[in-house]
Order: structure tokens, then C-alpha cells, then sequence
């Protein structure tokens, strides 16, 4: 059985698998290897996933969810119809399908997987993304961090050599910096750092933002509908912004008609702020690995969202350096987390590699302080693993209860950088119970151990005792306990899913439905027309049929995308019998 490598995106996902010492990126349905990470419900109640359920984000907002990947590890649920999802819930349905697509493409059942996740996960979104793939019906051998799946991609067909890189991976929801050092066929981490909160979806809300701002329109008076149609075309017009200075935006929000020029530079002066918080992550992840810009050898960009030509710019003014996109952005992390599969497969093409990665967050406990006088306080963190600390590692320490006789110590557990917890992030509790009417301050041993997976395990026990004490994560609010997770598993289980050979008929509707949404007066019309001309051909359940009207829509689609102004309907829909044999 194969060990495939996923990259579980914000935007798109993809699934790869390790082939005669390369690895490919796996087609789906509609024979694209990039899956939007999009779930919805169709008409009947059964799930969609992909290109299709985007399609439908605008016609049917209320029944369409993405960017979930940011509520990884939170309590937050997103209703679509009668039933409410968690993120990964919504996750598990994305990855269910790349599994779908990866049986169907190697003829055989899938199950152990390598999943990607930005270095900064915290530890409860960790925990959800392997929940994610439990729901899914996958077994998640090893979590691996997206920018260094990326170096990994970059580095396998270079061991022999020795450099230093930095990996910016800029995706739709998740900012990551690594920096990486290759020498003697290993592939060392130096230092992680990044923002779980900043992607290419900001800098398109942004746009959104600037758009409604000029054209006097106040978002909270927007309907589902029209924050659809808004969302959409932001992103098209940052997109026409790599390639051009200019462009035109043009659509029906709340009941107006818009023409909205917007240019590349007040584009990027609208981003001010956005542009700054891409930097912190570098400097910080410089300063950890202790190096300065100019000992960089090469710098790589990961992630759609890098295509902005500012980030060029930005990397070429900190490192004196172009920044290396020759692998494309969009599948470089799939690509890597692929390798990584290979390796933890111990393949023979990749086996003698060695790889090394670091903890991007500090990790310790809120400690109280004697303030003398028998009074302390609380609140001060104090870190056991330190961030950029080479992983796995194991870490004990000795600490004393307050006072002699205590009965029970409160260990909290946080991640985070600021000396107060407060601005940390909890992660759980253990209460270690004390020898009852002791005359001596206990000792207790706290040990932290981080995988490589980068999932924390705390253990505590008093000195001298056997019993030991374990933080239970599932516990924790935002994540799912183990009975939680198999009542989940069996509800996804029994979900109804889209029939997968009728993917393209779902695509094809969807992406005329969108346009309908979008479209006003004739061409409405015309686009109604063609959806009634394709409906009625699939319910012939001909295929010589359906496949030259697939074929007609597929180009009459084409023209919709690219012709802004009207047009008149083909000819060839007017006299379109379905009935007849496939001749049209």
C-alpha cells in the first residue's frame, strides 16, 4: 500500500504519491491535480467538493463553506442547510475526496498519509488536522510544516550540495518563514516563524474593502449573495494585478451596477499594514538562526498568494537576490509532503536523507513568583522548550509546590512567546495531587516532549512516586474528545456524496449557474438556456449525447470567462435537440 503526501491547503488541496523515484500530483474527477478547498451542498442535500462547490459560493452562499482551514482547532461551526460543520468536519470532506481521487487513480485502497500544516499551527489545530484525517477514514503517520515540505521538494535533487535557504510560504489563510541549511545529504531546519492569520485572502479583502469604500457602499448593508459576488471578483482583480498596473472590475452589488478601476500601486498602498506584518516573521526567524539577510543563499516562494509582484520586490530589497519559483507555488508543499512520504516509507530512492525540524513556539507553564512574605503572584510564563529548538525533544524540570502541606498543584500548560500567559495560548491543565499533611515542599517533575509530528506530550509526577500524571489535549476546548470523533466519524460516514462520475455535469451546471448569478437581462437568458439544454441532455443518460453538449457548454463557458460585454448566443443552442443522436 502507497504512502501518499497531501497538502491540505486554505485555498486548494492536493494529494501525491511517490512513483519510479518521483512524485506526482494526482488528478481528480474533472482531471485538475488543484482541488479547491471548498464544501457545499447541492440541490439534493448530497456534498460537493472542489471546483464545483466554488462555483456555487455565489449562487449559493448560505450552502457553500471555505477558508474553514483558519478555524482549525476552534469551536466556531458553519451551517450549510440543517447541518452545522466544524472545521474538521469540512476538512475531513475535502481530504475524503482526494482519497476518492487517489484510489481511483491507483486501483487501490489509501489510507496512510503525510498532511502538510503551516509551522505555526499552534498545537490544538495540529491536533484538529488529525482529526480531520481520522474523520476522512485516513491514518495521519506524520504531520510535516508546509515551508519545510517545500525545502524538501527544492533540496531532493540537490544532496550533494551545501547552502543556505529561506522558504517565504505565502498561502490564501497562512504565513510561514523557514530557514533551512543542506549539507551532507541532510536537511537541517534552522528556525520557523509566521502568522496563522495572514494569507492571500486578506490582501483580496482588502481590495474588497478599498472597492466598497470608493464606491460608497457600507458591507453590513450587503446580502450573502452580494459578499459572494464582492469576494470573487477581488480575488480576479489582485490576480489581473500580478500581470498588469491596471484593471477593471465590473459587477451588480446592491442593486447597482459597478465599474471600478483599481491600479497596482493603490492596490499595494491599501496593504501598507499587510506588507509589514510579512516582515516580522522574517527578522524573527533571521535573528533566531542567528544569521544575517546577506548569508542566505537562495531565497524560495511557496504559496499562490507569492505571485504578487511586491513580494518579489520586497525579497529582491532584503536579500539582494531574485527569489527562486521554479517549482510552481502552487504544488510545491504537495510535492514536498510527497517526499516526506517517501521518506518516512523509507524508499530506497530517498532513504539515506536525513531530515531535522524545529519547534516554532515556546512551550512552557504559568509559574508563580514569590513576592516575598509568603505572597506570590501568577500570570509569568516560563518556557521548557524554547521556540527553534531541533525536534523531537524531551525536556524535564524539577518545581516546588508554594508551601509545605499543599494538597493538589495546578500545572497550566501555554505556547505562545509573551512572558504573560495572558497573551499566550492555553493548551491544557494537569492536576498533580500531593502526599496528604506533607511537612516539606513537594518536588513535582514536569517533563515536556515534542514530536515531530509537533504534537506536545506533558507528563508530571511527584518525586519518588510512581504515578504519572498526562495532559489529555482532546480536553481542551476547540478540539474533539475520542467519543466525539467516532460519533463524527459515523455521521460523515453516512454523508451523501455527489457521485463522482457525474463531476463534470456538476461542474459544468455550477459554473453556469455562477455566471447567472452575475449576469443581468440577455445574456441571463442565455445562460438559463444553456443550463435547461445541458439538464436535458444528462437526463437522456446517453453519453454520445452528453458529450458533444458537454463540449459546446465547455466553450460557450470560455466565452462567458473572457468576453465582458454581450454576445450573441451560439448557434448552435438554438436548434440543440436533445433527443436526436449526438449531432447537435
Amino acid at each position: 500500500m502507497n504512502l501518499l503526501g497531501i497538502d491540505l491547503g486554505t485555498t486548494n488541496s492536493l494529494i501525491t504519491v511517490q512513483h519510479q523515484g518521483k512524485v506526482r500530483c494526482i488528478p481528480n474527477a474533472l482531471g485538475s491535480d488543484l482541488t479547491p478547498s471548498v464544501v457545499g451542498l447541492d440541490d439534493d442535500g448530497s456534498i460537493l467538493v472542489g471546483a464545483t462547490a466554488k462555483q456555487r459560493l455565489v449562487s449559493h452562499p448560505d450552502l457553500t463553506a471555505s477558508v474553514f482551514k483558519r478555524d482549525m482547532g476552534t469551536d466556531k461551526v458553519v451551517q450549510l442547510g440543517k447541518r452545522a460543520f466544524r472545521a474538521e468536519e469540512l476538512s475531513a470532506l475535502v481530504l475524503r475526496s482526494l482519497k476518492a481521487d487517489a484510489e481511483a487513480f491507483l486501483g487501490e485502497p489509501v489510507e496512510d498519509v503525510v498532511i502538510s500544516v503551516p509551522a505555526y499551527f499552534h498545537e490544538s489545530q495540529r491536533r484538529a488536522t488529525r482529526d480531520a484525517a481520522i474523520l476522512a477514514g485516513l491514518k495521519p503517520v506524520r504531520l510535516v510544516n508546509e515551508p519545510t515540505a517545500a525545502s524538501i521538494a527544492y533540496a531532493v535533487g540537490r544532496l550533494e550540495e551545501e547552502g543556505t535557504c529561506l522558504v517565504l510560504d505565502l498561502g490564501g489563510g497562512t504565513f510561514d518563514v523557514t530557514i533551512l541549511e543542506l549539507f551532507d545529504r541532510t536537511m537541517e531546519v534552522r528556525a520557523s516563524a509566521g502568522d496563522s492569520q495572514l494569507g492571500g485572502e486578506d490582501f483580496a479583502k482588502r481590495l474588497a474593502d478599498l472597492m466598497l469604500k470608493e464606491n460608497g457602499i457600507d458591507p453590513a448593508d450587503l446580502s450573502a449573495g452580494d459578499k459572494a459576488v464582492v469576494a470573487r471578483m477581488s480575488e480576479a482583480a489582485k490576480i489581473e494585478l500580478t500581470d498588469g498596473s491596471t484593471t477593471l472590475v465590473e459587477c451588480r452589488i446592491h442593486g447597482r451596477d459597478l465599474a471600478w478601476p483599481v491600479s497596482r500601486d493603490g492596490f499595494e498602498g491599501a496593504c501598507g499594514d499587510l506588507w509589514s506584518r510579512l516582515l516580522l516573521p522574517v527578522e524573527r526567524a533571521l535573528s533566531d538562526a542567528r544569521l544575517k539577510p546577506q548569508d542566505i543563499g537562495e531565497v524560495l516562494l511557496v504559496g499562490g498568494a507569492t505571485r504578487m509582484p511586491r513580494i518579489h520586490t520586497l525579497t529582491r530589497k532584503l536579500f539582494g537576490k531574485d527569489a527562486r519559483t521554479d517549482i510552481d507555488p502552487d504544488r510545491v508543499v504537495a510535492i514536498g509532503a510527497g517526499v516526506q512520504a517517501a521518506l518516512v516509507a523509507t524508499n530506497d530512492a530517498f532513504g539515506d536523507v536525513v531530515m531535522t525540524d524545529v519547534c516554532p513556539w515556546s512551550l512552557g507553564l504559568d509559574l508563580a513568583e514569590d513576592t516575598g512574605g509568603g505572597s506570590f503572584t501568577t500570570g509569568h510564563f516560563h518556557p521548557l522548550i524554547e521556540r527553534n529548538r531541533t525536534i523531537p525533544v524531551s525536556v524535564s524540570e524539577n518545581l516546588s509546590a508554594l508551601r509545605p502541606g499543599q494538597k493538589l498543584v495546578e500545572l497550566e500548560v501555554y505556547q505562545g512567546e509573551s512572558r504573560q500567559v495572558a497573551n499566550n495560548k492555553k493548551l491544557g491543565t494537569i492536576q498533580v495531587k500531593l502526599p496528604p499533611k506533607s511537612k516539606v515542599k513537594e518536588i513535582v517533575e514536569v517533563r515536556f516532549t515534542y514530536t515531530v509530528d509537533g504534537i506536545l506530550e506533558v507528563e508530571a509526577r511527584v518525586d519518588g512516586s510512581e504515578t504519572l500524571e498526562r495532559l489529555v489535549i482532546q480536553q481542551t476546548p476547540g478540539l474533539l474528545g475520542e467519543e466525539e470523533i467516532a460519533r463524527r466519524l459515523t455521521e460523515i460516514a453516512h454523508l451523501k456524496t455527489a457521485p463522482r462520475e457525474r463531476a463534470e455535469y456538476r461542474d459544468l451546471l455550477a459554473r453556469l449557474d455562477a455566471h447567472f448569478a452575475m449576469s443581468l437581462k440577455e445574456r441571463r437568458q442565455q445562460i438559463a438556456l444553456a443550463m435547461r439544454l445541458l439538464e436535458a441532455t444528462l437526463e437522456s443518460q446517453d453519453e454520445d449525447r452528453f458529450r458533444p453538449m458537454a463540449r459546446r457548454v465547455r466553450a460557450f463557458l470560455t466565452q462567458l470567462d473572457e468576453d465582458r460585454g454581450v454576445f450573441d448566443f451560439p448557434d448552435w443552442a438554438q436548434d440543440f435537440d436533445p433527443d436526436e443522436d449526438g449531432k447537435g
